[in-house]
């Protein structure tokens, strides 16, 4: 048996979970369809793959016994015949890899490895070496967006374009007892923390994660939450009223499939209404300004304001904050939604 042309090489970088970071390179050649004899080829079983971190010759050893002893053994992966094999194996990082296939038949007979139609032995020019993944940057900048009597919502800057994940921590101590309070997926930039205590001061801290480690601590972020009724305030935000008011607050249709969802909420004639639109994590993915007067009047005479979420979304569950004020009263309310694409 002969395979007839030389690897198609396509390297395909896959990175693990786990701190010793493998690759992966997938390896595509065309399927053997004549014997060595030149004739039709109908005993083909299977091809084998040979792999090492040291060129070797058509024997399949390497080229000189000092190697052979010094270095790993060749490292030998069966595929199964098909119109377009191909072979994917993990390798290590810091490496650099070899490889040559032969062709085998049902009685395990091998075939020479790859060809280049002039009998000569084809080694492969394309070479894999995997760097390894460094910890992403610290982020920076953290401040309070938002700051109500129980949640606020904290945002960064984001340095890294390699990060898994971060880890948001906050403490009633500005120099120890951290807890994670929330971990924003890859490309976040924004929390929010809910069921705070009404005018108490809070410590947060932001780092960024991969599987390779962790991003050293952002400076640390003070904030005080509001206090309804009086002053309140803090780093970043604060709101001050007489008194805050929860009000009811729907969504529609919920489920929203295939259509933008309606947020309806009931808060009378509003001096100003703000819609804050976060996803599961806990991510701001929209925020909005309500302006003009009621949408329109509730059959027992109460004024609503509806709110359309349009333009790009994805599928999900997400949670829409109201936060108004009339008169002297803040109007605060929450609504859980989901949304099918």
């Amino acid at each position: 048996m002969k395979i007839k042309s030389k690897f198609i090489i396509v390297l395909l970088l896959a990175l693990s979970s786990v701190r010793s970071w493998a690759g992966q390179v997938t390896l595509l050649w065309d399927a053997v369809t004549t014997a060595a004899s030149g004739g039709s080829l109908s005993d083909l079983n299977g091809y084998r793959v040979f792999y090492a971190t040291r060129s070797f010759d058509s024997s399949g050893t390497f080229l000189s016994t000092t190697a052979a002893t010094a270095d790993p053994a060749i490292t030998k992966l069966d595929v199964s015949p098909s119109a377009n094999p191909s072979a994917t194996l993990t390798l290590t990082d810091g490496f650099t890899y070899y490889f040559r296939v032969a062709a085998f038949d049902s009685a395990g007979s091998l075939s020479v490895f790859n060809l280049n139609g002039s009998g000569a032995d084809v080694e492969i020019s394309t070479t894999l070496t995997i760097a390894p993944i460094t910890a992403p940057a610290v982020p920076s900048a953290l401040k309070a967006t938002a700051v109500y009597s129980s949640s606020a919502t904290v945002s960064w800057t984001r340095n890294s374009t390699n990060e898994t994940g971060f880890v948001v921590q906050r403490s009633l101590s500005s120099g120890s007892g951290f807890a994670t309070v929330g971990q924003p997926g890859p490309g976040a930039t924004s929390f929010t923390d809910p069921g705070l205590a009404a005018g108490t001061n809070y410590y947060y801290r932001v780092q960024a994660v991969n599987g390779a480690g962790s991003s050293g601590w952002s400076s640390t972020l003070t904030l005080k939450t509001a206090v309804a009724g009086g002053s309140g305030g803090g780093t970043g935000g604060g709101t001050t009223a007489s008194s805050v008011t929860m009000v009811e607050t729907a969504a529609f249709p919920n489920p929203a499939v295939g259509v933008d969802p309606t947020i309806r909420a009931f808060v009378g004639d509003a001096d100003a209404l703000e819609i804050t639109i976060y996803d599961a994590a806990g991510s701001v993915v929209h925020s909005d300004r309500v302006t003009g007067g009621p949408t329109g009047t509730a059959a027992n005479g109460q004024p609503y304001y509806d709110y359309v979420w349009t333009g790009k979304k994805a599928s999900g569950v997400y949670y829409a904050v109201i936060h108004g004020k009339t008169g002297g009263t803040i109007v605060r309310s929450r609504v859980k939604f989901a949304v099918v694409k």
